[in-house]
């Protein structure tokens, strides 16, 4: 009778902690509540759909007359919004045409049953499906941050309409940053954590390890910047070494930010004009 008290204890208490866990990777959406009008940059609110008809909300930021120029998707991380991209539209607009959504589950897009970084991916191609459908012809390249730059290296290894990706704070391999957010938390790994990846490898149908940006960027053809806080305590900067060793050469840089974290490299001195050098050259 003691015995099989225990285990009901024991059964009560990793469930009570799996829940707690699967909580750490849910997203509550939070709308923006700055837009590029308040940096006095012309722009227009849009909406398009995903492959399972789910709406997403964005911004379309055209360049002053340059209607034939390049456009740059913009892609923001895990539980942020369209907003975290305001930096990087500052920086751009006068050179590219660009477009910044909040994926689903986040910001004002519709929500859906759980996000994943394929999800992310598939969202980038709904944009670029926007672009084809209304600005036919454009060169596109991409700029995500985090989760968002994860998810643009491998949407360019699946969509050639990729040409150049710039990552910023990207990781090589999910479970590994999902890994280290459960030890800062003294989660053990096996058997909770173990379940819990395997649990959410089921539901999406996909293993981390086919997924990884790691396993996916040499296959892109795409042009690379990688961009990294050597500071960063969310995707460690050997997250950054391993993408760079993973792509080819040819393709990709390697650019590491002294001093600089997980979100604030946009204010690392002279990052706007590297950014801009890439993109020109690669979007040529």
């Amino acid at each position: 009778m003691l015995l099989y008290g225990i285990l009901i204890v024991i059964i009560v208490l990793l469930a009570v902690l799996f829940m707690m866990m699967t909580r750490v990777y849910k997203t509550h959406p939070r709308p923006h509540n700055e837009d590029p009008g308040s940096l006095g940059i012309e722009f227009e609110e849009i909406g398009f759909q995903t492959q399972n008809e789910k709406q997403l909300y964005g911004w379309w930021i055209p360049v002053e007359g340059g209607n034939e120029r390049p456009v740059i998707i913009l892609i923001h991380g895990w539980t942020r919004n369209v907003q975290r991209m305001l930096p990087y539209v500052k920086m751009l607009h006068n050179d590219f045409n660009l477009l910044a959504f909040d994926s689903r589950s986040h910001g004002r897009s519709e929500e859906d049953t759980y996000s994943s970084m394929p999800r992310f991916a598939e969202d980038i191609s709904a944009a670029i499906s926007f672009i084809d459908a209304n600005y036919p012809g454009k060169a596109i390249g991409a700029l995500g941050l985090s989760m968002g730059g994860a998810a643009a290296i491998y949407a360019a290894s699946k969509n050639e309409h990729i040409k150049a990706v710039a990552s910023v704070g990207a990781f090589a391999h999910p479970a590994d940053v999902m890994r280290l957010e459960f030890k800062k938390r003294h989660i053990p790994y096996f058997p909770m954590v173990w379940l819990m990846f395997e649990y959410m490898q089921f539901i999406m149908k996909d293993r981390f390890n086919d997924i990884a940006p790691e396993k996916n960027i040499g296959k892109a053809n795409a042009q690379f910047l990688i961009i990294h806080g050597t500071e960063d305590k969310t995707a460690p900067v050997a997250q950054a070494h391993r993408l760079f060793k993973a792509a080819n050469d040819k393709k990709a840089e390697l650019l590491l930010l002294p001093g600089m974290a997980h979100s604030n490299c946009h204010e690392f001195p002279g990052i706007d004009e590297h950014i801009l050098e890439f993109f020109k050259k690669s979007l040529k």
